[in-house]
């Protein structure tokens, strides 16, 4: 099974990796996938994370790391320019930042 990851996925992901929801990140019934903006808006949130982690900045980037590495990531660059205008019109009344994922989703 295919899943797209969004922003508040992988926050969850990180803040509860000892958990379910963390557990479901690491069986190898799923692949995961995500954009390149996934990145920049983790580090944008980066000292919202350390704080509600309760982690350390070093074992908070190995967490971080480690999922990173369970995603595919797809450049904005293979997406068809069509696919990418599709999903910038479901989401211009919702979050225009969500646009790389839904085009990741129709992709």
């Amino acid at each position: 099974m295919k899943i797209i990851v969004d922003t508040n996925i992988f926050f969850s992901f990180l803040l509860n990796t000892n958990g379910n929801i963390g557990n479901v990140f690491f069986e190898n019934k799923f692949k995961f996938y995500s954009c390149e903006f996934l990145k920049v808006e983790i580090k944008k949130h980066w000292v919202k994370l350390l704080f509600l982690s309760k982690l350390n900045e070093n074992d908070l980037e190995i967490s971080y790391n480690l999922l990173l590495s369970k995603i595919i990531f797809v450049t904005k660059e293979l997406i068809p320019r069509d696919v990418y205008v599709e999903a910038k019109n479901l989401v211009k009344d919702i979050n225009l930042d969500d646009t790389e994922f839904i085009a990741n989703a129709i992709f």
